[in-house]
């Protein structure tokens, strides 16, 4: 019973710290369990539409403060690895359409669908938070097959857009003069501020995603370069999902090996 007592305590302290991360193995018990226990394949949409700016710490008051909408999605842009350290977001420009796409950096397979709807939601209310009105999505590019009609109608509640499965990656549209639009009672300041706070306890590891995190270690290996299962045990992964993570983004670790 001391024993169970104390993981729990050991897990409550681990919770309330602002430091704490889990591994992507953690990850993926965590949602493998939430899933089965609630029996919602639409988890990953009702999660991210109940994440709001402000749990998002100093990155979040960043946001809050930037001094409009493009302003904001630029700090996360930079700082977005902090929180989401499986996904690449860039913001491109076309005409009068801008387009917010997420690219996986590592293989999230067999969560890919919880994990992009996660991130989806929580933007949208995100935006829609920082200017107090309806946000007008042109379109949605999501990179997995369309689910079950049921699942797909929480979709349709949550996004007044069409929606596109199975394209390359995440993609949300929208219309370009949203970028300008000013954010209530920003302060430069407090920006500034957030910003520094982010750049400096933002770790060289979580910035550079996964592939740059293996070749910093393979160039800074003193002695035997550390084979796959002991690169894993750093990153805190399998040496399954490191493979696969690594064979999605087009190379493999003999190959890193061989460059390094």
């Amino acid at each position: 019973k001391k024993s169970v007592e104390s993981r729990w305590v050991r897990a409550e302290a681990t919770l309330a710290s602002p430091e704490a991360r889990i591994s992507y193995h953690q990850f993926g018990i965590l949602t493998s369990n939430a899933l089965r226990l609630t029996g919602n394949p639409g988890l990953g949409l009702d999660c991210g539409h109940n994440i709001r700016v402000a749990q998002m710490g100093p990155l979040g008051l960043a946001l809050m403060n930037s001094a409009s909408v493009g302003a904001a999605l630029e700090a996360l842009l930079r700082h977005s690895h902090s929180l989401m350290p499986a996904f690449d977001l860039s913001l491109r420009v076309e005409g009068d359409r801008a387009i917010l796409r997420a690219t996986e950096t590592l293989s999230l397979d067999p969560f890919r669908v919880f994990s992009t709807e996660v991130l989806l939601a929580s933007m949208s209310v995100q935006v829609h938070s920082l200017i107090a009105e309806p946000i007008t999505v042109s379109r949605i590019r999501l990179p997995y097959p369309e689910p079950e009609p049921a699942h797909v109608a929480r979709y349709r509640e949550l996004f007044h857009a069409p929606i596109e499965f199975d394209q390359p990656a995440m993609e949300i549209e929208f219309d370009a003069n949203l970028l300008a639009t000013p954010i209530a009672f920003a302060d430069p300041a407090t920006a500034k501020l957030a910003e520094l706070f982010c750049s400096e306890q933002l770790g060289p590891q979580v910035a550079e995603g996964l592939l740059g995190q293996v070749r910093k270690l393979l160039d800074s290996a003193r002695g035997p370069l550390p084979n796959l299962e002991q690169l894993s045990r750093t990153l805190q992964t399998s040496p399954r999902t490191l493979r696969r993570s690594l064979h999605a983004m087009g190379t493999s670790y003999q190959t890193l090996l061989e460059n390094s």
